[in-house]
């Protein structure tokens, strides 16, 4: 083969090279959302809450029902980076909804729902939850949204809160978001905002659906964190009664969950920054079981290092009754499910 030839092949391949980039750096960037953006609720209109009505709140990062117990994930050290079959995908969805409908919580906040997509080897996840979740009014917002990418598609990955109650004014709010790599944003992050109108009452129930970064060196998640609860502090201002839940990715409780975990491994975990959140605002967190375990491998118990990272947070007009975490074993999510009940005060 000639110079030329040779010279000309290296420059097709550059430019092939050059483009490849640019159109995947667009499809990353395809997803500019407004910093608020009213939301569509959708479903049957429920029965309008009483004043003294006591609430039954249920918060889950589903892992995308991807990352049941025999899943690691290479984002956290692991080997894989998708669910490892169609099928486990499926059998994971059908028993997180059968925990929910067991539960039978009025109001559900959800958060790592995906629809068809290269991580949940094609089923779409929250086609699948709407599905099965008819009795709800719904309201849904990713935090990523691609355009098409090499291999892997389009990645549409979000939050979304259902409610068997009367529930209006979907929002969603952005919270502080920092590029994953030069010039390129792939999560938008943001709390999805619902309400609940109380019978009779000049006051209201205002939910927060929350998801906040994982992996940045912690001041990213503080400063989201001090966004959620200057937020809350205005509702609670207001009058409003007021519920954050969701993936912190903040520690919520001191635990002492036996691991062996090495500290490489456990690079992402960060303490609550405790003084950003008000005397008189209340965690509602089950400190007897974890929420949360590494991916670095497959689960084993007594193993890969857990957590305490799911929960809620609540404004001091609202009592907790209740909270409790449903021990799964973590047999259909890196995440437990956190059951928190309360009542106005």
């Amino acid at each position: 083969m000639n110079k030329a030839r040779k010279m000309t092949i290296f420059l097709i391949l550059v430019i092939v090279l050059g483009v490849s980039l640019l159109l995947i750096r667009g499809a990353l960037n395809s997803f500019h959302p407004a910093s608020t953006m009213d939301l569509e609720i959708s479903g049957p209109t429920g029965a309008r809450v009483s004043p003294e009505d006591q609430i039954t709140f249920l918060s889950w990062n589903i892992g995308f029902a991807g990352m049941s117990a025999e899943m690691d994930f290479i984002p956290d050290g692991g080997r894989h980076f998708r669910a490892s079959s169609a099928e486990q995908v499926a059998l994971n969805t059908r028993s997180i909804l059968e925990r929910i409908h067991t539960v039978n919580a009025p109001v559900l906040f959800l958060q790592e729902l995906s629809r068809s997509s290269f991580l949940t080897r094609g089923i779409d996840v929250l086609d699948i939850f709407q599905k099965g979740l008819t009795r709800y009014q719904s309201a849904f917002t990713p935090t990523t949204n691609t355009g098409l990418l090499p291999i892997v598609g389009r990645l549409e990955i979000g939050k979304a809160t259902w409610s068997t109650l009367e529930m209006t004014g979907g929002v969603r709010l952005a919270l502080p978001t920092e590029s994953d790599f030069p010039t390129v944003t792939i999560q938008h992050f943001n709390i999805l905002e619902t309400r609940l109108p109380v019978e009779g009452a000049d006051w209201e129930w205002v939910l927060f659906n929350i998801h906040l970064a994982a992996f940045d060196d912690g001041p990213l998640r503080r400063e989201q964190l001090t966004r959620v609860v200057a937020l809350m502090a205005e509702e609670f201002a207001a009058g409003n009664r007021v519920v954050a839940g969701g993936d912190w990715n903040l520690l919520l409780a001191d635990t002492e969950f036996p691991y062996s975990t090495d500290e490489k491994n456990r690079f992402w975990v960060r303490e609550l920054p405790g003084e950003v959140v008000p005397a008189g605002w209340q965690w509602g967190v089950d400190p007897s079981t974890p929420t949360c375990r590494t991916l670095e491998q497959p689960y084993r118990p007594g193993v890969n290092y857990t957590c305490i990272i799911d929960g809620f947070l609540v404004s001091p007009n609202v009592e907790i009754l209740s909270t409790e975490t449903v021990n799964l074993e973590f047999a259909n999510s890196d995440h437990h499910p956190v059951v928190m009940a309360v009542r106005s005060r």
